[in-house]
């Protein structure tokens, strides 16, 4: 009886499935930066309206009129109103408990702002000691007036301050982990086109069953 030679058993190439490429990073470094701008935007804005609605809040006096109102101590600003720039003609005088009119500080940081529909300018700030009366009287144009009150320039410094700040702490924090989440994927990308050089595992298949023809 012949008998043929039996073959070699045939290899095959077995792939091996790629690694997905981490993205994390990549991922969050815009919603950071997104995020902490949203922030720090709102901040700034708060900051601006804070001066607004402070103002809004200001003893009121209207051209025209005296007035006697209540000062605790501190500095006060007086601001002066009116639609347009009629504000330059208004005039004031606050005279003290003593009936002398106060003393106007030196400096003052200046106040410009608009509210309910009319534009204020500041005309200076005077100090108050202590608790007491003032008499205040305001001449000008019909619809402008002036207004008494003071200013939390430490809530719109903070605001400001800390809106600028979170917005740069997001900017950075955005960068690196752009940056790290680069190096992430480009170190996967050549980790995974080494194990493709390389070639896949050997894999032994079951070589075919060998035909000895007919029987003698």
């Amino acid at each position: 009886m012949a008998t043929s030679p039996t073959p070699a058993p045939r290899v095959a190439e077995v792939g091996v499935p790629p690694a997905r490429l981490p993205k994390g990073a990549l991922v969050a470094a815009p919603i950071v930066f997104v995020v902490t701008a949203v922030i720090g935007i709102v901040m700034i804005a708060v900051s601006v309206v804070t001066i607004a609605d402070a103002v809004g809040n200001f003893h009121t006096v209207r051209a025209g009129r005296t007035a006697t109102v209540r000062l605790a101590p501190g500095e006060w600003y007086v601001v002066l109103g009116g639609p347009g720039s009629t504000w330059r003609q208004v005039q004031v005088q606050v005279l003290g408990a003593d009936g002398r009119s106060v003393t106007k500080n030196a400096s003052s940081t200046h106040v410009s702002v608009d509210a309910s529909g009319k534009h204020y300018d500041s005309a200076g700030s005077f100090d108050v000691s202590r608790t007491g009366a003032y008499r205040v009287t305001v001449d000008g144009p019909a619809g402008t007036e002036a207004r008494i009150g003071q200013v939390p320039f430490g809530r719109f410094i903070g605001l400001l301050v800390g809106g600028i700040v979170i917005g740069a702490i997001g900017f950075i924090a955005a960068v690196v982990l752009l940056v790290v989440g680069l190096v992430v994927r480009a170190n996967a990308k050549k980790r995974r086109s080494g194990v493709a050089a390389e070639g896949a595992a050997p894999a032994v298949l079951p070589s075919p069953v060998p035909d000895d023809g007919p029987v003698a």
